[in-house]
């Protein structure tokens, strides 16, 4: 994708919209400057909306309210997983070996499903992710920093099987799911 265009400082009547093409379809019309205007305050009444959930009523409440909005907006919508920047996916060279995608979470990260109910489907599928973990968490893996040394044991990757071994019993006794707690306490104890 490629435009060019010139805006003064002050100026507000530059109206572009970005939006997925279909094969085979053209981009259709611009909006008129009254219809991009009725869409940017859809837009920020959106947000405004979604931000009203925030809780948070302290000091400095713009500072949690940036970060969450930050956040939200890098966010992979399917699975609810964080890119890791807002490169992700690009390649370091075209047509390199090293085009990393993080739209994926990791098993570990699946046991937090933020603000979904958890039934029993849910819980059988968290189950048998806790205990892969449980099986395999000291084995040695590529880590998130992009290190390129091989598999190791990484502090990181250590601690948030802890955290999935420990939130995944956590909820079996909370909800009395069926779960082989013996065996994931003696791995959190590691």
């Amino acid at each position: 994708m490629v435009a060019d265009f010139a805006l003064d400082e002050g100026r507000r009547d530059v109206t572009f919209v970005l939006r997925r093409l279909e094969p085979g379809r053209d981009a259709g019309r611009c909006p008129e400057a009254s219809e991009a205007e009725d869409w940017f305050r859809e837009t920020v009444l959106y947000w405004r909306r979604w931000l009203s959930q925030c809780t948070y009523q302290g000091r400095w409440r713009e500072v949690p309210h940036r970060s969450a909005l930050a956040l939200k907006r890098m966010s992979f919508e399917p699975t609810g997983a964080f890119v890791a920047a807002p490169t992700t996916s690009l390649p370091e060279v075209v047509g390199g070996a090293r085009n990393w995608d993080y739209r994926f979470r990791p098993p570990v990260q699946q046991v937090w499903k933020y603000g979904s109910p958890l039934g029993y489907d849910s819980w059988r599928d968290l189950r048998r992710l806790v205990d892969w973990v449980s099986n395999n968490w000291e084995r040695g893996d590529e880590g998130i920093w992009e290190i390129r040394g091989g598999r190791r044991r990484f502090v990181f990757s250590r601690l948030m099987c802890w955290v999935a071994l420990d939130r995944g019993l956590r909820l079996a006794d909370k909800r009395s799911f069926p779960a082989d707690c013996g065996r994931w306490c003696c791995s959190r104890r590691c």
